[in-house]
């Protein structure tokens, strides 16, 4: 393996072995006399003005052009732009396309920005022949219409017969404007003799503004079929049909391998267009998406069981919110209290995210305070309050002070001057007792009736079937006081955990139920899933009943991924961690990933775990940054079953 440069300063003449010594273009990079399999280059910021072919022999191995973003190796950072406006931003750019791929493999390209022109194959072009295990990460794609009738795709891909292609777009940004029956990423399976397949084409957390942002078509009239195209955590802005199947002869002959897409925020903004259309019935597959700002919703594609689709409800993102520079997120994320993830009664929320786990209710939403003038086991009465009937249904009720301080309540049902909660005070609020009545924030306390090693029961509770599927319970006080488990279920009294009590509750025990967001008593930091380019994966939750030193460990289920920066110095740093995964998980084993890495002048390095199901084993990285600083070691679940799960234990670094 060799690294190359590439630089605006650079020529072509040179080796390209240094930063000193760097090319001038992309074309030579990917020439016949550049890049090789195995190789890695790293582009400095500017703008490269070039159209060009991929001309290098096909690469057997991931082959990496990554753009130096940070300022790594050239000690400038800014943006890397390869575009096909040749002169200047205001010459017409070039017809043909910005980067053809001419069947060439293993390709990564990261951190780069495409400004297509006028093309008529897109700025991506794999069409001559299949192009197979490309990879597009955090780069950036912008094409407008030119000529009449140029299709101005962002990315279009044929894919032979029979070929797993394994392409994967991954946080990258789109924004076009196509006509009808084209789309940012354009997707050709051709049919033939034989067996159907997958072609293995994953677009995820990524933001399409464009108005069709994914057509997956068909070639040949063959019996067998491809599909397999997976677009997951995207945020998707369109306009005419946002993800669509052409025809028939997409997803195999028995739909064995159709387009899936699963916890997609979607915002379509004309009545007229649909956001989901199919061919035929089976083609596409949708479920755990958000679905606003359109009337028609879908045409044969069959309502996803936990999607929400509303066409009179707005998402509110970050992008709109003057604040968004100060609170650490992506600017495509759902704001707290958007009610999009469920802020009051998640009416346009779903009730459960892409691994079966309860969706956050928003961040607290303080509204009023008051004192009890009387109560009973089940209720409290405000006679100074007049409480319009139905309207605080789902908040929280909160005694901050007096009598039965600390205790939290879910309203089922309200009248003028007094509420109705979710089962038995732990002890009955007083005229001392000052209440808190929040919006967003969904908790409850009570005292335990019973229990079983995986259970817990609460006679007078009357809870919603599975509302705090994902919540955490917590013993406040009594038999197992602070042991907690994830539940995984509940019915109108009775709560099931995912794994079993440490020591079993009973009836001299008080409980709490929260959401699993902030930072627990270890100081783990856990947060579960939301919808869109943003999901948030940091997950991981205390445990203590699989451990393989001390007395707890941390516990992912099904896909997710937990970060946590750590200090290293100048040298040689050994990082490991004991991972563990049980016999529901299925995919990619875990993982230890160290990465932002750009501050200590290093590469992005990972471990992954060999051993089967239910063995704990070590996983090492050796990084040797270039002097001190911060890097995140993230630990990857890739857990293809949502009910997998994953432990991590004895985190080392020496």
């Amino acid at each position: 393996m060799a690294t190359y440069y590439v630089s605006k300063k650079g020529s072509d003449a040179n080796n390209g072995t240094s930063p000193n010594t760097a090319w001038l273009t992309f074309t030579k990079l990917l020439d016949s006399t550049g890049i090789s399999s195995g190789d890695i280059a790293y582009i400095e910021p500017g703008i490269y003005r070039e159209v060009l072919t991929v001309n290098m022999t096909s690469a057997t191995v991931e082959t990496q052009i990554i753009g130096d973003i940070e300022g790594r190796y050239f000690g400038t950072s800014g943006d890397i732009i390869l575009s096909a406006y040749l002169l200047n931003d205001e010459t017409l750019p070039s017809s043909t396309s910005l980067l053809n791929l001419n069947g060439r493999d293993f390709l990564t390209f990261k951190n780069i920005t495409f400004i297509g022109g006028s093309a008529q194959d897109a700025i991506i072009k794999a069409t001559t022949t299949t192009s197979t295990d490309i990879k597009f990460l955090n780069c950036s794609f912008l094409s407008l219409i030119g000529t009449s009738g140029a299709n101005n795709n962002n990315i279009s891909i044929t894919i032979g017969f029979g070929v797993s292609a394994n392409w994967i777009i991954n946080g990258c940004t789109f924004l076009c404007s196509t006509p009808t029956n084209w789309a940012a990423i354009y997707i050709v399976l051709t049919t033939g003799s034989g067996s159907d397949y997958n072609a293995n084409i994953k677009i995820t957390n990524c933001v399409f503004f464009a108005p069709t942002a994914v057509f997956t078509n068909s070639s040949g009239t063959s019996a067998q079929e491809g599909g397999g195209v997976y677009i997951y955590n995207c945020t998707l802005f369109g306009g005419v049909n946002t993800i669509q199947t052409n025809g028939t002869r997409i997803g195999g002959s028995t739909f064995t391998n159709p387009v899936q897409v699963k916890n997609c925020l979607i915002f379509n903004r004309q009545s007229s267009s649909v956001p989901l259309v199919a061919g035929e019935l089976g083609a596409i597959i949708e479920d755990y998406n958000i679905i606003v700002g359109c009337l028609t919703i879908r045409t044969n594609v069959r309502i996803g069981p936990n999607t929400v689709s509303n066409g009179s409800s707005f998402i509110m993102l970050n992008l709109f919110s003057p604040s968004y520079k100060n609170n650490n997120k992506s600017i495509f994320s759902p704001i707290n209290l958007s009610a999009n993830i469920g802020a009051a009664d998640r009416t346009i929320s779903p009730l459960n995210d892409i691994n079966c786990l309860s969706r956050p209710k928003g961040n607290p939403n303080f509204l009023f305070s008051g004192y009890a003038t009387s109560s009973t086991a089940t209720s409290l009465s405000d006679n100074t309050k007049i409480f319009p009937s139905g309207d605080l249904v789902g908040y929280t009720v909160q005694i901050i002070d007096g009598l039965g301080i600390g205790q939290t309540k879910t309203i089922n049902e309200n009248h003028t001057g007094q509420f109705f909660v979710d089962g038995n005070w732990l002890t009955n609020p007083n005229t001392t007792s000052k209440y808190y009545i929040y919006n967003g924030l969904t908790s409850s306390s009570g005292p335990v009736s019973s229990a079983t090693n995986t259970t817990l029961i609460d006679s007078n509770a009357k809870w919603k079937t599975d509302f705090w599927r994902g919540y955490t319970c917590k013993i406040t006080s009594g038999t197992s006081s602070g042991n907690s488990i994830m539940i995984s279920g509940n019915n109108l009294t009775i709560l099931t955990g995912f794994m079993a009590w440490t020591a079993n509750p009973n009836s001299t025990s008080a409980y709490e139920l929260s959401w699993g967001s902030g930072i627990s008593n270890s100081g783990i930091n856990y947060l579960h899933a939301t919808c869109g380019c943003a999901e948030v994966y940091d997950t991981a939750i205390q445990q203590s009943g699989n451990t393989i030193s001390g007395t707890s460990a941390i516990q992912l289920f099904g896909s997710a991924s937990h970060d946590f920066n750590i200090p290293v110095t100048g040298g040689s740093n050994n990082i490991s961690i004991m991972g563990y995964y049980d016999s529901l998980y299925s995919g990619i084993k875990p993982q230890l990933l160290i990465t932002n890495c750009g501050n200590v002048g290093i590469d992005e390095a990972s471990g992954i775990m060999i051993v089967g199901p239910n063995t704990w084993e070590q996983i090492s990285v050796n990084i040797v940054p270039s002097g001190n600083g911060i890097v995140t070691a993230r630990l990857l679940a890739n857990s293809t079953g949502a009910m997998g799960i994953t432990y991590f234990d004895s985190f080392a670094i020496s």
